[in-house]
């Protein structure tokens, strides 16, 4: 398939390649654009990562039984990390009732819940349709098979077969 695939960028491969039908070329723009979706998100969730949660947690910890908050919200810093997030609502909320802090907190968890969740949904639909399309391009093979037997008057497995992977 790779092979086909560089044939016909390369102009090699006649008509009747492997992405000469258009649900297959349909399902390679998709499959592209799937691609690019799923390396963005890699990119995105790489930058929002923090690779040493537990310590963090620690650290807060250890500041608030000392009754350090300051010092605290300055260990966090800016970093734009889910967890740094979460634990700078409640620290900057620390005055408040508890109830009151977990509900901003949870409220912070639910936000960056959604913003790591974003441009999943067409990842989501394009794994749901590209089957569909794949079985789309072979009915359309099927098709063309047997309108050619049809037109020429002779047939067998070979027609139907090349219908089919087409």
């Amino acid at each position: 398939m790779i092979f086909k695939l560089y044939a016909v960028w390369d102009g090699v491969v006649g008509p009747k390649t492997y992405f000469s039908s258009f649900p297959m070329f349909i399902l390679l723009v998709v499959s592209i654009i799937l691609i690019a979706l799923v390396i963005e998100r890699f990119i995105a969730y790489n930058k929002r990562r923090e690779p040493d949660a537990n310590r963090i947690v620690k650290e807060t910890l250890t500041h608030l039984r000392e009754g350090d908050i300051e010092g605290a919200l300055k260990r966090l810093g800016d970093q734009d990390t889910p967890i740094r997030n979460v634990l700078r609502v409640g620290l900057q909320n620390a005055e408040l009732p508890p109830e009151e802090v977990e509900k901003l907190m949870y409220a912070r968890i639910l936000n960056e819940k959604d913003r790591l969740t974003q441009r999943l949904t067409p990842i989501s639909v394009i794994s749901v349709l590209a089957p569909l399309l794949g079985l789309f391009g072979t009915v359309d093979g099927l098709i063309h098979a047997f309108h050619e037997i049809a037109v020429t008057g002779t047939g067998g497995p070979e027609v139907v077969g090349e219908g089919i992977s087409t």
